[in-house]
Parts: C-alpha cells; structure tokens; sequence
C-alpha cells in the first residue's frame, strides 16, 4: 500500500474511533486526504439527535458553535495521533 494511502486508512480509522469514543457514536464515514503538511477530515453521517433538531429549526450557528467547543477539547489529542501517524 502506497505511504500516503496507508496514512489516510489509519488515520480515518483513529478519527471515527476516536469520535465514537468521545461522542458516543461516530460518523458512519471518514474520508481523509492528505497532502503534507495539510491532512482534511470529511466526516458523513455525524448529527448528533440533538443537533438534527437544531438544525429543523435553523439554528445552524449554535450547531457550529458547540462544535468548535467540543472539538478543541480533543485538539491536542489529535495532533498528537497525527503526529505519531503521519509525521504532520
């Protein structure tokens, strides 16, 4: 398997792992692109119930909002993996 590929596999492999850990379910895809030194995360199939509600009722920011907070939570944690995956 071709490096860069290899690093996309295990690295979409930790994010879904990881957000189905923290989030409790995770997305039903990650799709992940590298091109060093930048590494692009799609994620399919990730509202929560909560957020499926909010965004019936267009609150699109608050969904973005809460994201971003919940995110930066994991961020350190992330570039670490990355780190240790992809040398990123």
């Amino acid at each position: 398997m071709h490096n860069t590929q290899k690093i996309q596999k295990e690295t979409g492999g930790y994010i879904s792992t990881l957000l189905r850990d923290y989030f409790g379910k995770g997305p039903s895809s990650v799709f992940v692109t590298v091109n060093k030194p930048f590494i692009t995360f799609y994620l399919s199939g990730f509202l929560s119930p909560t957020e499926r509600i909010l965004l019936k009722q267009n609150e699109t920011r608050r969904i973005l909002e809460t994201r971003d907070l919940l995110m930066n939570d994991l961020e350190e944690e992330i570039k670490l993996q990355l780190h240790k995956i992809a040398q990123l």
